[in-house]
């Protein structure tokens, strides 16, 4: 069976709910549950954040298998590794950042370095998304094609 192609704006526009969906989960964890007495512990938190991560990837690759197209997935990486989702909830869904000096504790980048801020998750998201953005852009200057698909 073949899988159908599309043009190569849908996992974009379809990534983007993806994100929407996953934030506002985390929108719900952390502003209702909360309030209901859920309380943060890392038995929890841990299988929730491999379930997100997990997810996430599914997400890309199921995006990214009927087109192949290597664009969309350097952006859905460089978008997740970066952990640009963390400034969509803070933005679009809690409505106002992090202080500058707090930590961001749930990273997993305060697990790397020791420490973890908003300004730091600006720096990250920033170069992570814009390096993704400039080799779509190269790529795509350069005739870059997606392979036909071979699956069917």
């Amino acid at each position: 069976m073949q899988l159908p192609r599309y043009h190569p704006i849908v996992p974009f526009v379809l990534f983007g709910g993806i994100v929407l969906l996953f934030t506002s989960l985390d929108f719900l964890v952390n502003s209702t549950l909360y309030h209901f007495g859920l309380v943060f512990d890392n038995a929890w938190f841990g299988p929730y954040s491999w379930i997100y991560l997990f997810m996430y990837q599914f997400a890309i690759l199921l995006l990214w298998l009927p087109n192949r197209d290597m664009r969309f997935m350097i952006f859905g990486q460089a978008f997740f590794w970066s952990a640009t989702q963390d400034l969509v909830y803070f933005m679009l869904w809690q409505g106002y950042m992090p202080a500058a000096n707090q930590d961001w504790w749930w990273s997993n980048y305060r697990l790397v370095f020791g420490s973890w801020t908003t300004p730091l998750q600006i720096t990250i998201s920033t170069i992570g998304c814009t390096l993704a953005v400039t080799a779509i852009l190269l790529m795509t200057v350069r005739g870059y094609r997606p392979p036909k698909c071979a699956c069917g």
